[in-house]
């Protein structure tokens, strides 16, 4: 008896620091995980001063970049002004030169005609009078001087036009290497957004994951504790009703040892009586109580229900079949439905930088266009809408085709085909989004949108 006794204090002492072993290590386990989140999410904050660093380096590339490029629009508008100078003065010369060749080439056709070549010696021949002969010289040579002036003057004229077309020229090259620098400067503003955007995003990411993860594991923490908490309550429950059975089985054993003192014969008894309540009871197992076999089967009442009914077989997965791929729409209609929508937007403001809806620059403009009738991004500057789809050559381009002026890879404009020879674009600052023509605007090359 003291045996078992013992036995049982054993296992129940074994069986508490189990329970209490096992949830000090968990719980340590968990403290642990939520120390490490802690310290990454502290990481975290002490990298966000470097990438707050690095997103304030980013906006002053950008700030410079825009203020380089109002520069380079100063310029450009400079220019534009310097071109449209020359191109009145050229016109002017123009007109000048032609009625002037005009009037020398009447003049030569007059000689030729009447014979006026031999002119001064009539003059001589038909003079009434020496002041007569000398008036009539007079006003020879003043013919004559003005002819030569006239000559004279249409020679300067034709060089100062020479030189103003050179001139004209070589500002339009300006003009054209001005304008792709502000293209690409536009890619670069792009690129350096992007990565801004790369760097917030992540970060941001980061942070709430972390934040998320250590909150879980706060929750499975207190959802642990609660559980071991509820062990360690039954187990001392346990243990009380143990010392209880123990603390009776004492006294019990108190009281028999007086007992033996008492009397001796006792001891005798108590050994017979223990080894009886040892021996195990001959206890008759439960029968459950059967049927009468003669009991007839009763029958269900007509009307109800008869056996059960079988069940519900499990239907079939039904398999999602893929939707046929809608055939992409014919180019003549994409064409028609670009061309429709870039003339929505007739006499919108140019502005560098603009991607719509209310202003434009010209890659904004066709980035804009396409966006809004193929839903496809084909790139916010010149450049990268160069390899929106296959280069065709000028002649070849339909409506909603791209035109774009430059060498590939710098080009400085972009407009949409027409068809008959014009496009609708974003012309400059100053200016609203028109239809030009390439017979005064001869465009580079022309693409074709995949």
């Amino acid at each position: 008896m003291k045996k078992k006794i013992i036995t049982s204090i054993c296992l129940c002492g074994l069986t508490l620091t189990l329970f209490t072993g096992a949830t000090d290590v968990s719980a340590t386990d968990f403290d642990q995980m939520i120390q490490r989140k802690n310290n990454e999410i502290h990481q975290l904050r002490t990298q966000r001063q470097t990438v707050q660093q690095r997103i304030t380096d980013l906006t002053n590339e950008i700030a410079a970049i825009n203020q380089e490029a109002q520069g380079l629009l100063a310029e450009q508008e400079a220019l534009y002004t310097v071109i449209d100078q020359l191109a009145e003065d050229i016109a002017e010369l123009q007109v000048r030169i032609d009625k002037r060749a005009a009037n020398i080439e009447e003049q030569a056709r007059e000689t030729q005609v009447n014979g006026k070549s031999d002119q001064l010696l009539h003059v001589v021949l038909d003079a009434d009078s020496i002041s007569d002969f000398v008036g009539r010289l007079h006003a020879m040579t003043t013919i004559v001087r003005a002819n030569n002036q006239l000559i004279t003057q249409q020679k300067l004229d034709r060089e100062d036009l020479a030189r103003k077309q050179s001139a004209s020229k070589d500002k339009v090259a300006v003009l054209h290497a001005t304008q792709s620098r502000l293209e690409a400067q536009k890619g670069e503003i792009e690129g350096k957004q992007a990565d801004l955007n790369v760097e917030v995003s992540t970060l941001a990411y980061q942070e709430s994951s972390k934040e998320d993860e250590k909150q879980q594991l706060k929750a499975e923490k207190e959802v642990f504790e609660a559980e071991q908490a509820r062990i360690r309550e039954e187990a001392a429950q346990a243990a009380a009703r143990q010392a209880q059975i123990e603390a009776a089985q004492a006294e019990q054993e108190t009281s028999l040892a007086v007992v033996d003192v008492v009397d001796p014969t006792v001891e005798e008894d108590r050994d017979a009586a223990g080894a009886d309540r040892d021996r195990p009871a001959d206890t008759p197992e439960a029968v459950q109580p059967a049927a009468p076999a003669d009991t007839p089967p009763v029958d269900a009442p007509e009307g109800a229900p008869a056996a059960p009914a079988a069940p519900t077989p499990t239907p079939e997965p039904v398999v999602q079949r893929p939707a046929a791929p809608t055939p992409a729409p014919a180019l003549a209609a994409n064409g028609s439905a670009i061309v429709a929508e870039a003339y929505k937007h007739i006499g919108k403001p140019y502005v560098w930088g603009g991607k719509g809806p209310d202003a434009f620059d010209c890659s904004g403009f066709t980035r804009y266009v396409y966006l809004q009738v193929t839903g496809r991004d084909i790139g916010g500057w010149t450049v990268p809408q160069e390899s929106a789809g296959r280069v065709i050559s000028v002649g070849e381009a339909q409506a909603g085709d791209l035109l774009f002026w430059g060498s590939a890879g710098s080009t400085h404009h972009v407009a949409i085909a027409l068809g008959g020879g014009q496009y609708i674009h974003a012309p400059r600052p100053g200016q609203t989004i028109s239809v030009g023509s390439t017979s005064n605007w001869a465009p580079s090359f022309a693409v074709r949108v995949h």
